[in-house]
């Protein structure tokens, strides 16, 4: 998307791969050097997929941070290569989430009402029941991407049954179908089983 990358630390080897980030800017910072920031730690954190009326689809962005974050603005969008589908409602539900908190957005804030990026109006999306993608993009009140994006491929999921992140003991994170549907709360863990054996 334009990013380059950038080393966190001059000081640490340069070989690690943990000592690299997102440029912050564009096309990076060639010829000058680039205060490194904190990461802002807005996490994909559940999301409702396949749903009939009255329930819509919604996702759950949760702010893992240690402090609070202003949302307004930033991206919302199934296709990870096209950050500019949806942009988060610019108003007060999103202006103050605090750390530890949760923010869901819901069908209406990405599909019916996805707003508009230079004048120009946002295709918006659904969310696909057989499987695709959703991630959230970074962005300042220019409207321009900031370099953090977080996110999950899925699958399939079975009416009513939310996908939430899951981070196992190696701290690898995966997106799997939930025990109970908790948008606005801590999730409710992996749905295993049944398991057969034929």
């Amino acid at each position: 998307l334009g990013f380059s990358l950038v080393v966190k630390n001059a000081a640490f080897p340069i070989s690690d791969s943990s000592n690299w980030r997102t440029s912050t800017d564009l096309d990076g910072s060639p010829g000058s050097s680039e205060v490194d920031q904190d990461n802002p730690l807005v996490l994909v954190n559940e999301a409702l997929t396949h749903t009939d009326l009255p329930d819509v689809d919604a996702v759950e962005l949760y702010n893992a941070s240690g402090s609070t974050i202003d949302l307004r603005g930033w991206f919302l969008t199934d296709d990870p290569l096209v950050p500019f589908k949806a942009k988060i409602p610019n108003n007060v539900t999103f202006s103050a989430i605090a750390s530890g908190d949760y923010v869901v957005l819901y069908e209406s804030d990405f599909f019916d009402s996805p707003g508009t990026v230079g004048g120009q109006a946002l295709p918006g999306f659904r969310l696909n029941s057989h499987g695709e993608s959703i991630y959230v993009f970074s962005a300042n009140g220019s409207e321009q991407l900031t370099g953090y994006v977080h996110g999950f491929d899925y699958g399939a999921a079975a009416n009513g049954v939310s996908f939430g992140r899951v981070t196992a003991t190696d701290g690898k994170e995966s997106f799997v179908a939930q025990v109970s549907t908790t948008l606005g709360a801590s999730n409710s863990g992996a749905q295993i089983g049944p398991l057969v054996i034929s």
